[in-house]
């Protein structure tokens, strides 16, 4: 959702994060006057697929990554193993 921090401490350039394109959607809403344009039909369609993602898409993915072995990473909750 937000930018690598890793990836712009090397001078490299980072792409937009969702974060930053929501920030600046809602910089610029609250400078207009107008109503939305058929925002609200491309907005429900966006939601329906960020929700796939983060309900459904994410949570196997987290499986797939703890079932292979892989080492813990930021965001993902930790589990306590038995030795």
């Amino acid at each position: 959702m937000r930018d690598d921090p890793a990836i712009g401490q090397r001078s490299e350039g980072t792409p937009e994060s969702i974060s930053d394109r929501v920030n600046g959607i809602s910089f610029e809403l609250s400078r207009s006057l107008g109503p939305a344009t058929g925002a609200q039909a491309l907005f429900t369609d966006e939601l329906a697929k960020l929700k796939t993602l983060v309900e459904t898409d994410l949570p196997a993915r987290e499986r797939d990554t703890a079932a292979a072995g892989a080492p813990w990473t930021v965001g993902r909750i930790p589990t306590l193993r038995k030795h």
